[in-house]
């Protein structure tokens, strides 16, 4: 937590008081974070050798390029698995549209709007839903409440709407083109991983 978390200095000087041990030497034994168990428990699943690997990178690649919402949702809980995230998504009208937990570090909440036209900007009922989703993550206790959660809308559009505008408050935007990207980048990044681990 403390390698995690550069601004909780505290849990550095607990650490070194607890163990004895010199700022250099704990700076040395990194900790093994959760999503690094994530990341292996899905490498395993998919494969450190044969086809089933890249099958499934091709799965998620049509997932997370749809514009349909039920397909980009799972290519989305997917991504996050990649990423080393553990993953929620809810069956109900309404629900945020998936959660990325890493950890007790942080978690995302995402409202998508993939099926929206790129031509207007983003609505006032697309604010004020995706406002309710921190919420709801911890109404359903799934993250400790000490835990940072990061609202996020995922839009072809790059405005908002000016009525949205004073409703924002802390939500963060990524655009679906981000996302892929964002696929594409992980994706290089674990087939690396994979062709290290299988040596």
């Amino acid at each position: 937590a403390a390698a995690s978390s550069s601004h909780i200095n505290w849990l550095e000087k607990l650490y070194f008081q607890v163990t004895g041990q010199t700022d250099q030497a704990v700076k040395i034994a990194l900790p093994l974070q959760d999503w690094f168990l994530e990341i292996n428990s899905l490498l395993e699943n998919w494969g450190l050798l044969g086809g089933k690997f890249s099958k499934k990178l091709e799965e998620v690649k049509v997932e997370i390029e749809s514009k349909p919402f039920k397909t980009f949702e799972s290519g989305l809980a997917h991504l996050g698995k990649m990423l080393g995230a553990k993953t929620h998504q809810w069956a109900d009208q309404g629900a945020p549209d998936g959660l990325w937990i890493f950890g007790d570090w942080c978690a995302f909440v995402f409202e998508a709007k993939t099926e929206e036209k790129p031509l207007k900007g983003i609505s006032l009922d697309t604010v004020t839903q995706a406002g309710r989703h921190e919420t709801r993550v911890r109404a359903d206790n799934l993250i400790p409440t000490f835990v940072h959660c990061f609202t996020v809308v995922i839009s072809p559009r790059s405005t908002v709407d000016k009525l949205a505008r004073p409703h924002l408050n802390d939500i963060t935007y990524i655009s679906h083109d981000e996302i892929i990207k964002l696929f594409e980048d992980t994706a290089m990044a674990l087939e690396r991983l994979r062709v290290s681990a299988s040596s």
